[in-house]
């Protein structure tokens, strides 16, 4: 039995696993029906209601009291794995739903996928659909902070390498490509290219008795 949980505004209430039972929601409902009642029109997105907008690759640090969750929306533009994954030292939980059914079941949920009792939930998003996480600690008696970080999964499909520093007789170069999915940075070092001589010339002739000096010089200088 999923110990019972309220959320951050204290609020909404949910008991068990599997059925949350959201006040805040209902309210603003009977509310926008009392508007519309009068004539005027209102749009509004009750689905994600309150739900934080989290992006890619941007780690974000969550501070909860005991009982207590936090939910962050994602709207991705390609259809592909995504991973949402918490670090910190508490046993941390998370559940995925739909937006548009946020007062449902969830659709994944994930509790010791990550590194030691961090959640670590993967799933497929669809482009364009909007979903929202609710992340929690496992013991509702646990009060902290965790952060939590979303990635997208997928093998990369890198462009072309591009030089971004030359490199030169003596010193490496450095050369870069980009994901052409996700924009994540490939870098390497070029070695350097030695040098190529040119023939030797006489600078100084020798004697019968004194040494004489050549010398030669890079191509490239």
């Amino acid at each position: 039995m999923e110990p019972k949980r309220v959320a951050v505004n204290g609020i909404t209430t949910q008991t068990g696993e599997s059925k949350p039972v959201t006040v805040t929601r209902k309210l603003i409902s009977i509310l926008l029906a009392m508007v519309l009642a009068a004539g005027v029109l209102v749009v509004m997105p009750l689905g994600a209601l309150g739900a934080e907008k989290i992006a890619l690759n941007s780690p974000k640090s969550v501070t909860l009291s005991g009982g207590n969750y936090a939910e962050f929306s994602f709207t991705p533009t390609r259809t592909s794995s995504y991973k949402l994954e918490s670090t910190g030292s508490y046993d941390t939980k998370a559940e995925l739903y739909l937006a548009s059914n946020i007062d449902g079941y969830f659709i994944s949920i994930d509790d010791d996928g990550g590194s030691g009792t961090n959640f670590a939930l993967t799933y497929t998003l669809q482009a364009g659909i909007e979903y929202v996480y609710r992340v929690f600690f496992y013991s509702s008696s646990t009060s902290g902070s965790f952060s939590i970080k979303l990635s997208e999964i997928h093998s990369h499909n890198y462009g072309a390498w591009l030089i971004t520093t030359n490199e030169t007789c003596v010193a490496t170069g450095i050369r870069t490509r980009k994901c052409t999915i996700c924009g994540a940075e490939e870098t390497e070092n070029v070695n350097s290219t030695g040098h190529t001589w040119n023939a030797w010339i006489t600078t100084k002739s020798a004697t019968c008795t004194a040494t004489g000096i050549r010398t030669r010089t890079c191509t490239k200088d």
